[in-house]
């Protein structure tokens, strides 16, 4: 559990935002807590609305401050996921792509990073302490 939130804490560093390269656990990591993360925002939002009767108002505008702050990382952790498979980031467009783009996302996002260097950097992935 602690790795996974290492690896959601990560996607935050703005100094590294577009640049590097993310391994396959940051960046399934970084997805798992922001979807747990939004199912409790909206579980939050369902309970005060049974008990306060709050304003559907109230619920859009949550909904918009948490995209306003989860988007960025999110763009982030997936440019530096192509970087991992040897891909421009510009191929995260291809996810906004209606019907075809998030499936297709999703497989790419599943094959697994370049060995070694590539051009966007090292290889997230610790070296094995044998050397091989």
């Amino acid at each position: 559990m602690r790795a996974i939130l290492r690896h959601f804490a990560r996607a935050w560093d703005r100094d590294e935002l577009l640049v590097g390269r993310a391994s396959w656990a940051e960046y399934w990591s970084f997805q798992f807590v922001s979807a747990c993360l939004s199912v409790a925002i909206s579980i939050i939002l369902v309970l005060l609305d049974g008990a306060f009767g709050l304003s559907p108002l109230a619920g859009y505008a949550v909904s918009i401050v948490w995209l306003m702050v989860i988007v960025p990382p999110l763009v982030g952790v997936g440019v530096r996921r192509l970087h991992d498979i040897g891909l421009s980031g510009w191929w995260h467009l291809v996810a906004l792509i209606p019907f075809v783009g998030p499936p297709l996302t999703l497989l790419v996002m599943l094959l697994p990073g370049r060995r070694g260097a590539n051009r966007y950097g090292e290889s997230p992935r610790a070296a094995p302490a044998d050397g091989g």
